[in-house]
Order: C-alpha cells, then sequence, then structure tokens
C-alpha cells in the first residue's frame, strides 16, 4: 500500500532532502498516490482545491464538514460582493456558531 501523503513530507524533513534527492523521493514516493486519486490534472486542480479547504478550516479550528455544507447551501444567495466573508476564518466570526446544517444531519 503506498505511504500517506503527509507521511512522505515527515519523511523528507527527518531525512533533511533537499534539491534533486527532494523531488526524486516525492517522485517515486507522493506520485503513486496523486496517480491512485487523480487520473486527469483537472482532476488532481480539483482535489487540490478541496485539500486547501479542508486544510485552511483545520488551521482554523473549524470542522471541515460543518463548513462545506453551510457554504455550499450559502453561496446562492450570498452577495459576490462579499464573497470574501466565505473564507474559512471570517466564516467561523460570522457564521460558525450557527451553520446551516445537511438535511443529512436533522
Amino acid at each position: 500500500m503506498s505511504p500517506v501523503p503527509y507521511k512522505v513530507e515527515d519523511d523528507i524533513r527527518r531525512l533533511e532532502l533537499k534539491g534533486d534527492a527532494l523531488r526524486d523521493y516525492r517522485q517515486k514516493k507522493a506520485k503513486p498516490l496523486v496517480d491512485q486519486f487523480c487520473w486527469t490534472e483537472e482532476g488532481a486542480d480539483n482535489a487540490a482545491v478541496f485539500q486547501t479547504l479542508i486544510t485552511s478550516c483545520l488551521l482554523a479550528g473549524i470542522d471541515p464538514y460543518k463548513y462545506l455544507v453551510d457554504v455550499l447551501q450559502r453561496i446562492s444567495l450570498h452577495p459576490a460582493r462579499n464573497i470574501r466573508g466565505l473564507i474559512s476564518r471570517l466564516w467561523k466570526e460570522k457564521f460558525g456558531a450557527y451553520p446551516l446544517k445537511s438535511d443529512l444531519d436533522k
């Protein structure tokens, strides 16, 4: 089984890899993970968007599931000029206490 992507990065830091050695290690260890989940470049880009959203939620102390459920419901009614308010850090201040819920949560 392929290693977890975060383990690859932990190994790189632990081994203090730099330059060509770092690139070769990532190519050997991490690329199979990308190929396994992303069959196209567009798929990889989409996966990167979701990974970025999830990571930004975790860094802000937000449950990514609650954030995505709320934002995906809210975005169609949210004014475009205030779209910045849906960034996870700002969303937490405005909507985090009472997020919209999915029908599956009821």
